[in-house]
């Protein structure tokens, strides 16, 4: 994957540990995006890298996830 930072990286590492629990990546974005206070709370280190991403970063890490697909 061509990542850019680290917090790209970090990202990507929870929507691909996600990913491999529940084998769907709209599910893993649509829950993420409505559970951000269990995100904070449980993984801050991910909370923190998704607030600094912008929307551009956030497509540009989904993108490179799906791109072998």
């Amino acid at each position: 994957m061509n990542l850019n930072s680290h917090d790209e990286r970090v990202l990507a590492n929870y929507l691909l540990e996600k990913l491999d629990e529940n084998n769907d990546i709209f599910s893993v974005i649509s829950v993420m995006s409505r559970k951000m206070y269990e995100l904070r709370r449980d993984r801050l280190d991910v909370y923190n890298a998704y607030r600094k991403l912008s929307r551009e970063e956030h497509n540009h890490v989904v993108a490179e996830i799906l791109l072998p697909f």
